[in-house]
């Protein structure tokens, strides 16, 4: 009985890892890829329905070579499982965006640019990879926010002994940020009030420690920010839009004073005399009539109201004049 077909089944099904081609495929396992150049299929020579399988089986053969490359590698065991270092890529992938276009210039960039001023704060707007765009460096709609991506990296010094879901983690992280940021707003406004605590000081702090919390606001409160609002332009609202429905407040009117500084013996002279003439004066074109009725009246001289009320106080504690028993 001929075994050598037996033995060749059984050897090529334990090396099943090991294609039957040669290696001939350059490789970059920093990128984990590897390419075929000696690959060809000629349509002519082949039918349509036999080129997927050709297609498939090279396909096959090639990516157990590659992995086959992988993991010959330096590999580290961990609890998660087991991790291959991958060396620095080399092959320079095409972009699959567009490149970014440079942002115009300002009317300052360019002034700074002609003159050689060199300005050290960072750019507002950072290019977003993801949505292919100018953003905000901060903010919550910032370029290249951690938070929206589908997937992280593991970094080569984190270790994996008590694991920790990366996006909770980054979101807690975040939420002692703020905390922490909300602790140095507090000491620095205790540090520039000398280390004493005022007033004023104590509802600056109640105030950061109340940022962020979305609570319900009365109709005064709203109609207090309306009214700040309204007068927070450079014309104090005077030539702003107005909005159908939008209530209009009214301003004060300040209280007139007179300048300290000496005035022209001319004009001092003239506001003297006129006083002076309403003083003396007799034309009663300017009294208010009512309002001087009003006056005598409370003062009790001209009203019965008013006289039967003094005349009461006048008896109180007195021996009453009324009808009484009468003699015995």
């Amino acid at each position: 009985m001929d075994v050598t077909a037996i033995l060749k089944r059984a050897k090529k099904k334990k090396n099943s890892h090991l294609p039957d081609k040669a290696d001939t495929l350059e490789y970059d396992l920093g990128s984990m890829l590897c390419i075929d150049g000696d690959f060809s299929v000629e349509k002519q020579d082949v039918q349509e329905e036999d080129l997927e399988e050709i297609i498939k089986k090279a396909t096959l053969e090639n990516t157990q070579l590659l992995l086959n490359k992988i993991f010959h590698l330096e590999t580290t065991s961990e609890e998660a499982g087991v991790f291959v270092k991958l060396p620095h890529p080399t092959t320079k992938l095409p972009r699959t965006k567009k490149v970014p276009q440079p942002k115009k210039e300002t009317r300052w960039e360019k002034f700074a640019k002609e003159r050689g001023i060199r300005n050290k704060k960072k750019s507002r707007l950072v290019y977003d990879e993801e949505h292919g765009d100018w953003r905000p460096r901060y903010g919550s709609h910032k370029a290249n926010n951690e938070i929206n991506q589908w997937i992280i990296e593991k970094k080569d010094h984190e270790d994996l002994k008590g694991y920790e879901d990366p996006f909770i983690k980054m979101k807690n992280d975040k939420k002692k940020r703020v905390i922490q940021q909300r602790a140095n707003q507090i000491q620095n406004t205790i540090r520039n009030e000398g280390g004493k605590i005022t007033k004023s000081m104590n509802k600056n702090i109640q105030g950061i420690l109340n940022s962020g919390h979305n609570k319900k606001k009365s109709k005064k409160q709203i109609d207090q920010i309306l009214q700040m609002t309204q007068r927070s332009t450079a014309s104090l609202g005077k030539f702003d839009k107005k909005l159908s429905g939008e209530p209009i407040f009214k301003s004060r009117q300040r209280r007139k004073f007179q300048p300290n500084i000496q005035e022209d013996a001319g004009i001092e002279r003239k506001r003297d005399l006129n006083i002076l003439d309403n003083v003396l004066t007799k034309d009663t074109s300017d009294l208010n009539l009512n309002k001087a009725v009003n006056r005598y009246l409370s003062m009790g001289r001209g009203s019965k109201k008013f006289r039967k009320n003094n005349a009461r106080q006048g008896r109180k504690g007195g021996r009453g004049r009324g009808r009484g028993r009468g003699r015995k």
